[in-house]
């Protein structure tokens, strides 16, 4: 796959973007439920999420279905869609392998795939009210500058991986992180519930070897509780190995504080003689060791990153409506 990393963004795209005609299904078909709708198919279900794995074959649509909830989703591998919403005009959307959009809910639709290849994204249900939507390193709402702590420097030699935080809301971040060929990358954060969502592939271990691997394939995911074992996402291939993480507030908590150090990218020292000297209060695993996914190491400049223009509807409005 493409490591198209630079912009996989969290966008919140107007349904006015681009328009033709309405789908007939989508004006007179009765609406199912996410859950009963056949490429739906649900994954992992807890207080927190429901995840649902997405696939729609070349050229045939969805049934027309309810979306109660806010919600984020991936798309794995590059897709060309249309989403047709009941007495509004479609949207025609070309979408990048590993780009993560949010979306509120309160809708239905269809989702129809244009092109000759299967469509196949991870919808990720977030069953607690979201509140308010924030741009980070990207800017997901239209007319507002994306609040970027600072951009990439140039990553040391041993440094094990990056991550952009993209968006974030009242409860959730998101967040795009690249390991780098045969590294770790410690994913345990005892502030965050987290849901792990791979877009390349790559094994979770439990650190000291408590426990059996799990393999995560494009778009397999994981979930990770404040109270788990220490796991590691470990990168065994010879390209770089992306995933996304949403790291959730606990329930009953205010946003944990941000660690000590701030900025876009995490890039841990693969010694541990390194994290020594630096005074870093994180424990080593075998092998290349890291820092949680949250902390960030000083690597990074002030400057802002320049996001995408977004387009609003004819109202100024920027909530979208899609998958």
């Amino acid at each position: 796959m493409k490591a198209k990393w630079a912009w996989h963004a969290v966008l919140l795209v107007p349904l006015c973007a681009s328009a033709g005609n309405q789908t007939p299904t989508a004006q007179t078909a009765a609406a199912v439920s996410i859950t009963s709708e056949p490429h739906h198919h649900l994954s992992l279900q807890n207080d927190y999420v429901k995840v649902y794995e997405v696939e729609v074959a070349p050229h045939e649509s969805t049934l027309l279905h309810q979306h109660d909830r806010d919600y984020v989703y991936i798309t794995i591998g590059d897709a060309q869609v249309t989403s047709a919403i009941p007495g509004r005009q479609e949207v025609h959307l070309k979408l990048a392998d590993g780009e993560a959009r949010f979306s509120r809910g309160g809708f239905a639709h269809v989702a129809r795939n244009d092109a000759d290849t299967p469509f196949r994204n991870v919808t990720i249900e977030l069953l607690r009210p979201q509140g308010e939507l924030r741009n980070l390193c990207l800017q997901v709402i239209a007319n507002e500058p994306a609040a970027c702590p600072g951009t990439p420097e140039k990553p040391a030699p041993a440094a094990t991986h990056t991550a952009w935080p993209e968006f974030k809301t009242g409860e959730t971040r998101v967040i795009l992180t690249r390991v780098k060929p045969r590294q770790k990358v410690n994913l345990r954060d005892s502030r965050w519930e987290q849901l792990i969502v791979a877009l390349d592939e790559g094994v979770i271990t439990f650190a000291a070897g408590k426990g059996p691997e799990k393999s995560l394939r494009p778009g397999g995911s994981v979930w990770l509780g404040r109270g788990d074992v220490a796991r590691v996402f470990q990168n065994g291939g010879d390209k770089v190995a992306r995933f996304i993480t949403l790291q959730m507030q606990p329930k009953g908590s205010q946003e944990p504080a941000p660690a000590a150090a701030t900025g876009p990218i995490v890039a841990a020292r693969s010694a541990t003689r390194d994290s020594a000297k630096r005074g870093s209060p994180h424990t080593a695993v075998e092998g290349p060791s890291s820092v949680p996914m949250s902390s960030v190491a000083a690597c990074c400049t002030t400057k802002r990153r320049t996001a995408p223009k977004i387009p609003a509807t004819a109202s100024g409005a920027t909530s979208a409506e899609f998958f």
